[in-house]
């Protein structure tokens, strides 16, 4: 039986092969088997038995060969769509702007685009073997590590997320990455393909946003949104640990004479005086800001009374000795009002403002240029 033949011409040429091969069977079997010299030729047995042997040989022989030749030429389509898949791919990692990146599940790099080395001016071999958290900075590696659990767990889904990694010089720059899961032909998931791009001029913008939208302009100091927040976290402490903090306010005296006599730039000169002496003289951890006009508030978180009147009247003083020169040559010079009370679980943030506020105007009663605290 020709099988090896058959089969060895099904490999070559595939269905087109097998085709032929059984045409030429069943040509030259036919004839050899009514010569009495076919495949299956039992003694004893009639012309009309062999030719139906025959044909159920051929029936075999189609059964093996067509199966063989169909799946040959669905591996040889999947083949070249996978080679043109590869192709693809190579040219769009090649020509993209962005970076991209397959990551097996355990987070270690399997490929990276050349684009790497333009952004982040690492060789994509140099990172190849890694684990991506290597190069992710320390406090946004969790991060990293959740969304790149999240997308594997869900394969029908796009995973973003941003954090911080470190280039090749030790910059530390912000991206933006979009995951997505890779899965076997079985269905298993193997890791993620990342598409990174840099985003830190973005960031900047946002953060330069944020930090205008929580700052006074003129001064620089946080405005009364910021204040207000703070307020709340400072009573959640006084709440919990049963400390002591203190609420400030701050009151330019005769403010208005020094507009109307030199002008509003010359007032905008005194209040940024006041605000650099103000900084200088209260904790990075305590909440300095202008709340309107020429008014200013400070929370002293965790003072005592004592310090806090103390901060208060470094600031008083050196305000009373500072000037500020005019545009005609003048030297100004004013002085400041102050009004302290106690922060309290009880307290709303207006009762203290209003509490601190009576203060100051008990010192403004009493004088200016003086510190009072609320009862």
């Amino acid at each position: 039986m020709p099988f090896v033949p058959l089969l060895l011409m099904v490999f070559r040429i595939g269905r087109l092969g097998a085709a032929i091969s059984l045409l030429v069977l069943t040509v030259v079997g036919t004839a050899c088997t009514a010569e009495g010299l076919g495949p299956i030729t039992p003694p004893g047995t009639g012309i009309g038995t062999k030719l139906q042997l025959f044909q159920l040989y051929l029936v075999f022989a189609t059964l093996i060969a067509l199966p063989v030749a169909t799946e040959l030429k669905r591996r040889k389509l999947l083949f070249s769509a996978v080679q043109e898949g590869a192709a693809l791919h190579r040219i769009i990692a090649d020509r993209s702007g962005d970076i991209i990146m397959a990551v097996d599940a355990d987070g270690t790099i399997r490929f990276a685009s050349p684009s790497l080395s333009v952004i982040a001016g690492f060789s994509p071999a140099a990172v190849t073997g890694r684990l991506a958290r290597d190069v992710v900075a320390f406090e946004d590696i969790d991060r990293v590590i959740r969304a790149h659990r999240n997308a594997m767990a869900d394969p029908a889904a796009t995973v973003m997320f941003e954090f911080r990694a470190h280039k090749a010089s030790g910059e530390l720059a912000w991206f933006e990455s979009h995951a997505r899961a890779i899965s076997a032909e079985d269905g298993e998931v193997t890791g993620t393909v990342n598409v990174v791009r840099e985003v830190s001029r973005r960031k900047a913008r946002e953060l330069n946003l944020a930090r205008a939208a929580a700052t006074d302009p003129l001064t620089g100091l946080s405005n009364r949104r910021i204040f207000t927040a703070a307020y709340e976290d400072a009573i959640a402490d006084v709440t919990a640990c049963h400390g002591r903090s203190y609420l400030a306010l701050f009151d330019l005296d005769f403010f208005k004479r020094v507009n109307d006599r030199f002008g509003h730039a010359t007032g905008d000169d005194v209040l940024r005086a006041f605000a650099a002496i103000l900084k200088a003289n209260v904790r990075s951890a305590d909440t300095v800001a202008r709340l309107g006009g020429e008014e200013f508030g400070v929370l002293f978180d965790g003072l005592s009374q004592v310090e806090a009147q103390e901060a208060c009247e470094r600031v008083r003083a050196q305000f009373a000795a500072a000037t500020v020169t005019a545009p005609d040559g003048s030297s100004v010079a004013t002085t400041v009002s102050v009004g302290l009370a106690a922060l309290r679980e009880d307290r709303s943030l207006a009762e203290a403002l209003r509490a601190a506020d009576a203060a100051l105007y008990a010192s403004k009663g009493a004088g200016r240029n003086r510190l009072s605290i609320a009862a």
